[in-house]
């Protein structure tokens, strides 16, 4: 039961830091309280919410795969698989925040022709 309360308790984590660190950023603009949206949040979300369902859905079975030391292979498979999971969903999310809501970078230009400057022409000598 301490398993399944400890899942909900990841689950309602990963909500809150949903919230305050990429809905109300991308909310309030670069004028709100907290600027751009930290995409460091955006790691830790899907993490704690897949860690949190899997302790929800298997109880003390799936917490003793995290931490079992000599793990059998289904255990190491379901163990990768979450992180796995949780990097594909991490990505998905940055890939989100940067083609839709984050502002473009203005692009660099850069001159490839050197800029020499033109002496001006010479004066006529008076003698």
């Amino acid at each position: 039961m301490k398993t399944r309360l400890a899942g909900i308790g990841l689950v309602l984590l990963g909500i809150l830091f949903a919230v305050l660190f990429v809905y109300q950023p991308l909310r309030d603009g670069p004028a709100g309280f907290m600027g751009f949206g930290r995409t460091k949040g955006i790691v830790f979300i899907p993490l704690a919410v897949l860690t949190g369902l899997s302790f929800i859905i298997g109880g003390p079975t799936a917490l003793e795969a995290f931490q079992a030391k000599p793990k059998s292979k289904g255990q190491l498979a379901f163990v990768l698989g979450i992180i796995i999971a949780s990097g594909i969903m991490t990505g998905l999310g940055y890939w989100q925040l940067k083609s839709r809501w984050l502002r473009e970078q203005e692009p660099v230009i850069l001159d490839a022709a050197p800029r020499v400057p033109i002496p001006p022409p010479p004066r006529p000598v008076q003698q």
